[in-house]
């Protein structure tokens, strides 16, 4: 609703914004439709950093990839777990949910978008986007995970679409990032972000020589936390 989320004060995520946004893009590459906009020309100098990367515009997931989703939620009125794989229209968000590509390579891709070589965006437009989530937790199409490192500065991306859940986190103090990606949907999206909670934390400690940490997820939608001691 209008005023809901005025800038400044809290988020309201709206993958809508996103599609507008491809249509923009599309619109100003001059491509005939939306389906024909070349959504790999945006990626530029890094496009050849990625063994296998498509956007997948229209058909089911099994068109794309042989990964299949499934779906356990409730609020999609299920009674257990449906197989999505050969379902038109799960990844019906184009621009907001249609990039398919290895974990590895995702993780690449969080690299080269938030640093530290800033091979697609500048360090000043980053800054922005970090400075952004920091205030609001959401912001410039970047979430602040902070929460999930917990001692590190942490900021990335959560992915949903219907069968398939992920995260792709970047922790500049490390200058590394790290892509957890599943087939399954539940309710509450956990565990891409519990996954990254023990693999982080654990990995961490392992680099710095320091005994790994006991660590607690604490799940939420949105707002997932991880404590460690």
């Amino acid at each position: 609703p209008p005023g809901s989320c005025p800038r400044g004060h809290g988020n309201c995520y709206s993958s809508t914004n996103y599609v507008l946004l491809g249509l923009l893009l599309a619109s100003i590459s001059g491509a005939d439709s939306w389906q024909s906009f070349s959504q790999a020309s945006t990626l530029g100098p890094v496009l050849s950093d990625f063994s296998n990367l498509s956007f997948a515009v229209t058909g089911a997931p099994s068109a794309w990839t042989p990964v299949r989703g499934y779906d356990t939620t409730k609020y999609n009125f299920n009674r257990g777990s449906i197989d999505v794989g050969d379902v038109s229209g799960v990844l019906s968000g184009w621009t907001a949910s249609n990039i398919i590509f290895t974990a590895a390579d995702a993780a690449k891709f969080i690299l080269d978008v938030y640093g530290p070589a800033h091979r697609l965006l500048s360090q000043a437009i980053t800054d922005r986007m970090y400075a952004e989530s920091a205030h609001t937790g959401y912001g410039m199409s970047t979430f602040n995970l902070t929460r999930l490192t917990p001692n590190d500065v942490a900021y990335g991306h959560l992915g949903a679409t219907y069968g398939y859940q992920s995260v792709v986190v970047y922790i500049p103090s490390l200058e590394i990032s790290l892509t957890v990606a599943t087939n399954i949907e539940t309710d509450e999206q956990t565990q891409p972000a519990h996954t990254f909670c023990l693999v982080y934390n654990t990995a961490k400690a392992l680099i710095q020589g320091l005994p790994v940490p006991s660590c607690t997820f604490i799940p939420s939608y949105f707002e997932g936390t991880c404590k460690c001691s």
